[in-house]
């Protein structure tokens, strides 16, 4: 009986110490893992804060100027650029001006111009003299000189055609040449609005000149002007509006500019 119990005894010291040994190996072993994630974790943070900080300069420095070294803004020079290449075209032109009285006096042709050379069409013969009236106006924008022709049925043109006469280029010539506008544009505008004109999706632009407001629709693939519309400064009236109506580029050839050579110039 003592063998046994004796027997009994060892047994239970034996189980004492497994159950003692798997405690302290299983609390050793956390700590190693709860080490190991938290390094993970360390890890994982700092890498995400490089990723975070290199996505911020890389989106710092791919953000566009919103101004060009011309001083315009980008999407302003794009258009002033298209405009320069824009060296061919032709247009219905109409303004209505605000004279002294209040009231809008309007005038009204149609252009084409190709380069430094120019052409104007009135609707009816204008009168030059008592023996000459002209329909077409032949321009040299770059040597500032008109010479005016009598083409159509008019009877006001009858024994005057092939004829052409020197006109005053102070009068004559185009007051708001649709490139030229572009060219005489202030660093100063800016994008407002899109509009449709024609067809053609147009940005319109607008900025102060001479005292006035000024807001002009640029036809965004040539870069030429489709509407111009003048507000006084300090009244916010509308003192003046220019439409440069059906518009066409690149259709305008060196002979539709140039005065024929059968017509004697005097």
């Amino acid at each position: 009986m003592k063998q046994v119990n004796k027997i009994l005894m060892l047994s239970v010291i034996l189980l004492i110490s497994l159950l003692l040994s798997s405690c302290a190996y299983k609390q050793g072993t956390d700590s190693s893992d709860s080490g190991n994630v938290a390094g993970q974790q360390s890890t994982e943070i700092s890498s995400s804060n490089s990723d975070s900080s290199s996505s911020s300069d890389s989106s710092s420095s791919s953000t566009p100027a919103t101004t060009s070294s011309s001083g315009y803004d980008k999407e302003v020079l794009k258009l002033v650029e298209n405009s320069r290449k824009s060296v061919a075209y032709e247009y219905s032109f109409t303004a209505r001006v605000k004279n002294s009285f209040g009231n809008f006096e309007e005038t009204a042709f149609s252009a084409e111009i190709r380069g430094n050379l120019a052409k104007k069409t009135y609707l009816a013969p204008q009168k030059l003299s008592d023996e000459f009236y002209y329909d077409n106006v032949y321009l040299d924008l770059d040597k500032k000189t008109a010479i005016g022709t009598c083409e159509s049925i008019s009877v006001l043109c009858r024994g005057i055609k092939e004829q052409g006469k020197v006109v005053s280029y102070e009068k004559e010539h185009l007051v708001v040449a649709p490139h030229q506008l572009m060219e005489g544009l202030p660093r100063s505008a800016k994008i407002v609005g899109k509009v449709t004109i024609d067809n053609r999706m147009a940005s319109v632009l607008q900025y102060n000149y001479n005292g006035n407001v000024e807001k002009v629709s640029v036809d965004i693939y040539s870069g030429l002007p489709q509407q111009r519309i003048v507000y006084d400064g300090s009244s916010e009236d509308i003192i003046e509006q220019d439409y440069f109506d059906n518009l066409a580029v690149g259709n305008v050839k060196l002979s539709d500019v140039t005065i024929p050579e059968a017509f004697e110039v005097n």
